[in-house]
């Protein structure tokens, strides 16, 4: 097995606390979600599978992001998914474009008072 299948397995145990936080949200209408420090891309293909709309991905691991580009391609979600290999300081996007920002884990790496104000 390798790193990113142990990342992978190691994650998806987490996923019941994900799916606990997006229980009050409506499953429609469409979503712009973005997933920042994405990895692998668990919890980004957990949100398309169960979400109307767009995923974007973002983190700057580039090998992660080709992991993840496979799996969504397996899984037939690349009209669904988008990555994109940036660090979310440099990220650019027009203001209120997502209705979705997951940040799991992410904000403990940067910091919640800069991760949050960004």
């Amino acid at each position: 097995m390798g790193y990113y299948e142990i990342k992978d397995n190691c994650r998806k145990g987490l996923l019941k606390y994900l799916e606990r936080a997006c229980a009050g949200i409506p499953r429609e209408p469409r979503y712009n979600i973005l997933d920042t420090g994405c990895g692998t891309g668990v919890p980004t293909i957990w949100m398309a599978e169960h979400f109307e709309g767009k995923v974007t991905a973002i983190d700057n691991d580039r090998e992660a992001l080709m992991y993840l580009q496979q799996k969504i391609r397996q899984k037939n979600l690349d009209d669904r998914i988008e990555t994109c290999c940036v660090s979310f300081f440099d990220f650019e996007c027009p203001p209120g474009y997502f209705d979705i920002v997951l940040a799991e884990g992410f904000l403990n790496v940067v910091g919640f008072e800069a991760g949050f104000r960004r």
